[in-house]
């Protein structure tokens, strides 16, 4: 949610509060009011939220990596 908040946000700066909400509703398939409880939960826990989003990119770039080193081997060719 908070991922989608901020790309929303970066591609329109000057969004309202009602065009943030209709876009990260239409973005994640949550009704308006789920999304406005995603964003009080973040808005009382931002530290354990904001750890949380950094240990999932960290997962998400070794993953990448692992990913990108098993293409390297299934390209390389036996000699």
């Amino acid at each position: 949610m908070i991922a989608a908040l901020d790309a929303i946000r970066a591609e329109d700066p000057r969004a309202d509060r009602a065009a943030l909400l209709a876009e990260l509703s239409g973005v994640t398939g949550l009704a308006p009011a789920q999304v406005g409880v995603a964003l009080r939960y973040y808005a009382a826990y931002p530290d354990e939220v904001d750890e949380r989003i950094a240990l999932n990119q960290e997962v998400a770039d070794r993953e990448e990596q692992l990913w990108e080193a098993q293409q390297e081997l299934l390209r390389r060719r036996k000699h």
